[in-house]
């Protein structure tokens, strides 16, 4: 077992790991007291080394993407939760995308389960990298719960969102 002071994020992938391997006896950790500085909250943990190697490791984001080309535009397809822990790696993926071959982005997120804030300054971010090429972002097949998100938040007045696949294409131009 070993005691460590860590950053929020690594404390929260060391639980969700916990909760992930929970049935293995071996790894087990205790939340020994969290303290904020300089605006960053720190936690002291006491949990084994496989753990931590684990946490500083694993890819514990709840989201697989894959794309495909659609003549000018690039399809996205996120499948998972855009969250706290995702919305690094999807926005990653699409600055990697747009880099290599700037296009329009059509987002299918007909199997992305809710988006958090995180996600939202995600697709704000690439959105705002586009414009200036003259590129968009448009979300299409967006369920209930992420068009409430969008809704709550003010996105659905600056993101295009489209019911179909087809749709999307035509608000893309």
């Amino acid at each position: 077992m070993q005691n460590l002071l860590i950053p929020g994020l690594v404390a929260f992938r060391v639980v969700r790991l916990y909760k992930m391997y929970k049935f293995h006896a071996e790894i087990a950790w205790q939340m020994l007291s969290s303290v904020e500085t300089g605006g960053c909250r720190l936690f002291a943990v006491r949990a084994p080394m496989q753990i931590w190697e684990m946490a500083m490791t694993a890819d514990v984001a709840e989201i697989t993407i894959g794309h495909e080309t659609d003549g000018d535009l690039i399809v996205v397809r996120p499948v998972g939760k855009l969250d706290t822990l995702s919305a690094k790696t999807f926005e990653t993926y699409l600055k990697n995308l747009i880099a290599e071959k700037p296009a329009t982005l059509l987002i299918d997120m007909g199997q992305v389960d809710y988006v958090t804030s995180f996600g939202l300054r995600s697709l704000l971010i690439v959105a705002k990298l586009l414009a200036p090429s003259g590129d968009k972002l448009v979300l299409f097949q967006v369920n209930q719960s992420v068009v409430d998100v969008l809704k709550i938040s003010g996105f659905l007045k600056i993101m295009q969102v489209a019911e179909s696949r087809e749709d999307a294409k035509a608000l893309a131009g």
